[in-house]
């Protein structure tokens, strides 16, 4: 399918944005906390972060162990879990500074990125957008906005693997929901990382709760 005259990446994105809530209603997000749940091979795992102020903490707990933790304080970043600590740099550090983002498309713009159409293709059955996103750090990835709705359905992106060797990790996004004015997807499932593909499936947001600053310092 040819791309529509006058389309660009940087429309998509927009479009994106007004289809989440609108730039006003994004703007509005002071920090955000999310939980979700994971099965894996019958065990669940329980995720969950906390954003605010270009910073972030993920916890992966079971069984009510803590299995792994990242923290990103704005500058700085550690990963913490059974495997002992280390400090994050380079890409893995990058990655969780764009992960703290509340909303890291509004940053494509403007934070050094670059984007561009890449054509049309099919995905789960409906026409997307596909957009190639080139990272200030050399970082790519790929994306997919459904042309209907303009959220985004799909991200494929290269990360660490279990052997510690750079694999594709496909990210599906879906079921998007509400939360003070602003679609967050509920579903979540990432293909390519685990013999088989996993679910992640979102239970609660809870945006501008209030999040102690303790939180994320190392």
């Amino acid at each position: 399918m040819a791309i529509p005259a006058g389309m660009s990446a940087e429309k998509i994105i927009e479009d994106y944005i007004n289809a989440i809530g609108g730039k006003a209603k994004v703007a509005t997000l002071k920090d955000l906390q999310i939980t979700s749940t994971m099965n894996m091979g019958g065990a669940q795992l329980n995720l969950n972060s906390w954003q605010k102020g270009g910073k972030i903490v993920t916890k992966m707990t079971m069984n009510g162990q803590v299995v792994n933790s990242r923290i990103y304080d704005g500058t700085k970043a550690n990963e913490s879990g059974m495997g002992g600590s280390r400090e994050l740099t380079g890409e893995e550090l990058n990655d969780l500074k764009e992960q703290a983002a509340l909303c890291k498309e509004l940053t494509y713009l403007t934070n050094g990125y670059k984007i561009a159409l890449n054509g049309v293709e099919d995905v789960n059955g409906s026409k997307t957008y596909v957009i190639k996103v080139l990272r200030a750090d050399g970082k790519q990835s790929t994306e997919y906005y459904d042309m209907k709705t303009s959220l985004k359905v799909r991200e494929i992106s290269m990360v660490p693997g279990q052997s510690g060797q750079p694999v594709s990790m496909t990210t599906d996004f879906s079921d998007y929901k509400e939360a003070n004015g602003v679609l967050f997807p509920h579903t979540i499932t990432l293909s390519g990382i685990f013999p088989i593909p996993v679910k992640a499936v979102v239970s609660e947001i809870k945006v501008n709760a209030g999040i102690d600053d303790a939180m994320f310092k190392l």
